[in-house]
């Protein structure tokens, strides 16, 4: 019981991590950060993170946790009045948005987070016992649970503020491979604009491309919107204000020695012991195993079903596991691949550009080569973002994050 009040409490703090973010105004300061950077931050400045490390603190070092129920209950009434807000505020969000956009899918995610965590809460609203059902050993395991799970909580913040971050830098590979469209489109309007003078097109022709142009330069303004909406949710959950922008550095790939060193068996074996989802499955079978009397009907199918959602969490953590480790070496592959297509590329560029040289093909032929090299260029790097992002999910699930049932 204790263990369920503590759990939704610090599960809710979760939440204060994830506001839907204004859009950007003048003057504001831009921070360029990485993957570990923007970790140490979360644990550093992040307000909840704070806030629930000074509470697992005050735990340890206090003789009694939990010393108003009544206060507790109001103080779990308001966060559930605060969370049916930011829901609504979400909602509202949410709307205006395009449902194929990187922003909406983030908003939709956070809008998750927000319901679970308030369904939590309530139930364990709906369970609060009265001070003289507490006893010291419910107290000592409430410490501890409050402990573990602020761990969680800080974990999981920074989980999600390095997929931010990683959602910033593709939404960065987008905008430039649409500034490339558009750059290409610009010099094949320029052509049709001479054609068209010179009667040999349409005025449709003429005007479809420009109506391309328009769109694409309205998808590139979106998709730079999106970017700064995201790089300042991500400032605000480093703990910074709200006149700052966090914006991704260069991004280290994984090298062979770090790649090398995955071992699938002892790796799983490590996210298996760390979970925390099956930490809880393990907690719920304790307890129902404590309240078992067979003279107590329900109490023997309670601690078989608490065994069987243990015996399933283990394998929908030990099959979330394997999928990212497939992933990092279908990543791994993935980049060779580009790289492979990029020398192919290369190649191919070198004899268009001896080519143009020579006078033997135009210049809007090199120029659209030119471009066809820019984009296998950018294939790479997309690849490598993609490697980066497994391996960083894969170390997490090595410390008991996964996308295992919680």
């Amino acid at each position: 019981m204790k263990r369920r009040l503590i759990s939704g409490m610090l599960c809710a703090a979760l939440a204060l991590g994830f506001v839907p973010a204004a859009g950007a105004a003048d003057g504001q300061t831009v921070k360029q950060m990485g993957l570990s950077a923007v970790e140490r931050a979360v644990r550093e400045g992040n307000a909840t993170v704070r806030s629930l490390q000074n509470t697992a603190y005050a735990a340890d070092s206090s003789s009694s946790i939990a010393t108003s129920y009544t206060a507790q209950g109001g103080s779990m009434e308001a966060q559930i009045t605060s969370y049916q807000s930011l829901i609504d505020g979400l909602d509202a969000a949410m709307q205006s948005l395009d449902q194929s956009s990187a922003l909406y899918k983030t908003y939709k995610a956070q809008r998750k987070v927000l319901q679970g965590n308030l369904d939590r809460l309530q139930q364990s609203l709906n369970g609060l016992p009265t001070e003289k059902e507490s006893t010291t050993a419910q107290i000592d395991d409430a410490v501890y649970d409050i402990q573990k799970q602020a761990g969680n909580v800080a974990d999981q913040l920074a989980m999600g503020a390095q997929d931010l971050l990683i959602s910033i830098k593709t939404l960065q590979y987008s905008e430039e491979a649409l500034e490339r469209q558009i750059a290409a489109l610009d010099r094949r309007i320029s052509v049709l604009e001479t054609k068209y003078a010179r009667g040999m097109v349409s005025a449709f022709d003429l005007h479809t491309a420009q109506h391309q142009r328009e769109s694409l330069a309205l998808s590139l303004t979106t998709l730079r919107t999106q970017c700064e909406d995201l790089a300042s949710s991500l400032a605000l959950m480093c703990g910074y204000d709200a006149a700052t922008l966090v914006m991704p550095s260069a991004l280290a790939e994984p090298g062979s020695a770090e790649l090398g060193k995955m071992r699938y068996e002892d790796d799983l074996s490590e996210a298996l012991q760390n979970s925390f989802s099956i930490w809880q499955k393990q907690c719920d079978l304790r307890a129902a195993q404590n309240a078992y009397d067979e003279n107590i009907s329900g109490t023997a199918e309670a601690v078989a079903s608490a065994k069987d959602a243990l015996a399933a969490e283990k394998e929908s953590v030990q099959s979330a596991f394997a999928t990212t480790y497939r992933s990092v070496q279908d990543s791994q592959s993935a980049v060779q691949a580009a790289q492979n297509a990029l020398t192919q590329a290369e190649r191919e560029f070198a004899v268009g550009e001896t080519k143009y040289q020579r006078g033997m093909v135009s210049k809007q032929d090199y120029l659209d080569a030119q471009d066809t090299l820019d984009s296998a260029k950018a294939d790479v790097e997309t690849a490598k973002l993609s490697l980066i992002t497994a391996y960083n999910q894969y170390g997490w699930a090595k410390k008991g994050l996964s996308t295992g049932s919680t």
